[in-house]
């Protein structure tokens, strides 16, 4: 969680530097300019405490005591600031250590760019939330107290940067003091982020707001430590719930109550990403009844090698039929009840590829849709009775109308206690209605099963024609492929089939492209250009071997090219 905060200490508001050192560093500064003696020796929680100087600045101002005195000295008016505070959260994933190289380092960045004295003090976080709740885990927040002016070696001189007014910095040619604050913001959020990757931490923080973040979430309000004290119950007193306290507790259960339906809508579209893997088990059924068929029909028709061939080349089937170019995804009719019809009606409507996967994720969602309304109508069920019995009790609970000689002063006390009854009494039905509609019969289960499937079927229908449609074009691309690598290798067969087994360039070649070559010889002069396309439209269909048999004729490419290189000086000193 990002946070930094700055203040200005001001005599205007009664507040002094020595002061503000004092409590932060939780020790004693006695105040020379009003005699005023700051003890806070008996503070807890302060880890460390530090001074950081800039360039040239003289090493008293080490000593704390002597720096804020000095500091409250250089200012004359009544109402001067006399120091400003840079208030950061250390991020808890550092350890203590961590965070105070963190903000050392942030510290000096500003002691260096505004020539300002740093006084730095890593205190210990509260162990509660704000609302009296425990955290759980031990984190840091610091306190970075800077003076107003900047300190050379003659002592502190003019106003720093950022306590100049727009006017004067638009004079110098500056940009304006929101722009400077900007700046600080980004410098604590760098550093920060650096410390968390040096750590092995992969989460950042970001000094820009939700809104700029994309973060669907309204900030909290800050209570300051009045209203904090009052939420916990500190100091042997109550917790006492307030207006700002209620206010961020609306904030935090709103963001909550949107997580739950950002949570839902992402279980929604991974359910409908589900249907995806079905078509794609239904298209796989679908080709491998096709290569069946297609299989059995060319059986028929092809006539069948010498039987020395038929030892000799592989007995799998030849590639199927080149892959059509995809059809664009039918349009899917909205107000048809998929559930209730015959498949052959459905096919016609969505097409065969899609029917199986209709039927079966339609089912599947009426059978899953069924189990959730049954579990809900029998705790509803269940519920009913307590329901009714608390009812009972609250109707017996009803005031009774004063009567009487002391009517009159009891009335008001009355009339309050019959309209908290009244209310309750509403609250009992709206929940027995509630648990009532909630209890159905098994008719009214499936039938509403039945019409959440079909809405579901529907939404998701256009998703999984768009699925399919990918899935042939792939299959289309990779028929393409394997096509392209067959041709290469029936060119290599031509090419080098007949040369000597002593030739330089079939000596190029590697062992297992000789032996494959050799065997593809072989077949044609057994069985002719039908057993080498047998053995051609088995291969297309094992990507491994297509792959192994490209990265082979690339390499032999590289040999054969680097061979005529070889011989190419050779042909020069022979002339």
């Amino acid at each position: 969680m990002y946070h930094l905060s700055i203040k200005s200490v001001s005599r205007a508001t009664g507040r002094s530097a020595t002061a503000a050192a004092a409590y932060r560093a939780a020790c004693l500064i006695e105040d020379e300019r009003t005699g005023d003696i700051h003890d806070y020796t008996r503070k807890a929680g302060v880890e460390h405490s530090e001074i950081l100087l800039p360039p040239g600045a003289p090493s008293w101002e080490h000593d704390r005591t002597a720096l804020w005195n000095a500091a409250e000295r250089a200012e004359k008016r009544k109402d001067a600031r006399v120091a400003r505070e840079y208030e950061v959260a250390i991020p808890k994933e550092l350890t203590l250590a961590q965070g105070i190289a963190l903000v050392r380092d942030f510290g000096q960045e500003l002691a260096d760019r505004y020539g300002v004295a740093v006084d730095f003090n890593v205190h210990q976080d509260h162990r509660q939330h704000w609302d009296g709740s425990e955290k759980g885990f031990v984190a840091y927040h610091a306190h970075v107290l800077t003076t107003t002016r900047k300190l050379g070696r003659d002592g502190f001189g003019e106003k720093a940067t950022p306590e100049l007014s727009d006017t004067k910095r638009k004079s110098l040619g500056l940009d304006d003091g929101a722009a400077e604050i900007e700046r600080t913001r980004q410098a604590w959020e760098q550093v920060a982020n650096r410390y968390l990757a040096q750590a092995g931490h992969r989460r950042q923080i970001d000094c820009r707001s939700l809104k700029a973040q994309g973060v669907e979430r309204e900030p909290t309000v800050h209570l300051g430590p009045v209203v904090t004290a009052l939420e916990r119950g500190t100091r042997g007193r109550e917790p006492e719930a307030t207006r700002l306290g209620d206010a961020n507790r609306r904030i935090i259960q709103a963001y909550r109550d949107g997580q739950q339906a950002r949570e839902a809508l992402q279980a929604i579209t991974h359910n409908i990403l589900v249907l995806d893997g079905d078509l794609q088990q239904a298209v796989a059924e679908r080709d491998r009844q096709r290569a069946v068929a297609a299989q059995a029909l060319r059986d028929t028709r092809t006539v069948r090698p010498p039987l020395s061939a038929q030892a000799l080349v592989p007995t799998a089937a030849p590639a199927p039929a080149p892959v059509p170019a995809p059809a664009a995804p039918k349009r899917v009719p909205v107000a048809v009840n998929y559930l209730a019809m015959k498949d052959a009606e459905i096919a016609m409507l969505v097409g065969p590829a899609l029917k199986d996967a209709v039927i079966a994720h339609g089912f599947a969602l009426k059978a899953e849709q069924a189990q959730t309304l049954t579990e809900q109508s029998a705790r509803a069920a269940a519920a009913l009775p307590e329901a009714r019995a608390a009812l009972v009790a609250i109707d017996a609970q009803a005031p009774k109308a004063p009567i009487g000689l002391t009517a009159l002063f009891k009335q008001n006390a009355y009339e309050a206690a019959r309209v908290e009854h009244v209310e309750r009494v509403r609250l009992a039905k709206a929940e027995i209605g509630h648990h009532e509609q909630r209890v159905l019969t098994p008719e009214a289960v499936q039938r509403q099963a039945t019409q959440w499937a079909q809405a579901e079927v529907v939404k998701r229908l256009p998703l999984a024609t768009q699925a399919l449609a990918g899935q042939q074009t792939r299959e289309a691309r990779q028929h393409q492929q394997a096509v392209a690598i067959t041709t290469r290798f029936a060119q290599f067969i031509q090419r080098y089939g007949e040369k000597a087994d002593s030739d330089p360039q079939w000596q190029a070649l590697p062992a297992g492209l000789q032996r494959q070559i050799r065997l593809l010889q072989k077949a044609r002069r057994l069985g002719g250009e039908v057993a080498v396309n047998t053995v051609l439209s088995q291969l297309r269909q094992q990507p491994d071997s297509l792959q192994a048999l490209h990265v082979a004729m690339e390499e032999s490419d590289k040999q054969l090219r680097a061979l005529v290189r070889a011989k190419a000086p050779e042909r020069g000193r022979g002339r």
